[in-house]
């Protein structure tokens, strides 16, 4: 018979945040859960049946019930969010989220965890704890909670199924947004990697590092900007995202071997 307490079709049994300066490990035999850990600081090693592998900050692990894992920290100061969850929703949305390896560990942006960080503290203040018996949390808080794993969970399958088109679609993200201040935080969200995963794919991809990447893309632009159009410097330079005229013009000067008024003066 269903109650107040088990409607929903995802349940979450308890979720907390670490923050220590301590080596720390933990090994589970038989999990009867789904655990979802959001590395927020450091990194940690990961050992699932026969297969291990490093998740750094910004990246969410998802182990599956019912397969013995074992995690520990690797870095002199590292910070988690964890989550237990079932229900019988759960299975359905692990195998999206899943590789076809098993376990996932998947990249994830701000909206993401911030979502993590708000289901952390709605359950603090509920006092569910991995001790506590769900029957004994009221009614309208575990309503709370659950809706808040809902919209998490739906933020993580709209990430999954509607990427950027990964690290080979971000130039043309980039192309698209070269007016505004970009950062490599920015450019990890879109791609939905941790900042470390995204060097490693634009390193693969392009030979070159993220932030290098938007430069010359911004100067390309610039220069075919200044061939092809009779814009001011200076409106061609915030159109690529330089608000310093000279800054602009001596990285351009970099990049093309001659300054903007020598290209406009060949055009």
């Amino acid at each position: 018979m269903c109650t107040m307490h088990d409607w929903s079709p995802i349940w979450i049994h308890a979720a907390g945040h670490f923050h220590y300066r301590r080596s720390w490990m933990t090994e589970r035999a038989d999990p009867t859960d789904h655990l979802l850990i959001l590395v927020g600081e450091g990194s940690m090693d990961v050992t699932v049946a026969d297969r291990s592998f490093t998740a750094t900050a910004g990246e969410l692990v998802v182990l599956p019930p019912h397969v013995p894992h074992r995690y520990r920290s690797v870095s002199p100061e590292w910070q988690w969010y964890w989550l237990h969850t079932d229900g019988p929703a759960v299975p359905q949305w692990w195998q999206e989220l899943r590789t076809d390896r098993g376990p996932a560990r998947i990249g994830v942006d701000s909206a993401v965890r911030s979502r993590f960080a708000e289901l952390v503290s709605r359950c603090a203040a509920a006092g569910l704890e991995l001790t506590t018996d769900r029957a004994t949390v009221d009614a309208t808080s575990l309503l709370a909670i659950d809706s808040c794993a809902h919209s998490l969970l739906g933020l993580l399958l709209e990430r999954r199924r509607h990427p950027v088109g990964g690290v080979t679609g971000l130039p043309g993200w980039i192309v698209d947004h070269l007016a505004e201040p970009l950062s490599v935080t920015d450019l990890a969200d879109v791609v939905g990697v941790s900042v470390p995963h995204l060097h490693r794919l634009v390193r693969d991809q392009f030979a070159t590092t993220p932030m290098r990447l938007v430069t010359r893309l911004r100067l390309e632009r610039a220069q075919r900007l200044l061939s092809e159009t009779d814009l001011l410097v200076t409106d061609i330079a915030a159109l690529v995202g330089y608000d310093d005229p000279l800054h602009f013009s001596r990285r351009f000067r970099q990049f093309a071997g001659r300054p903007p008024s020598a290209v406009r003066g060949n055009a």
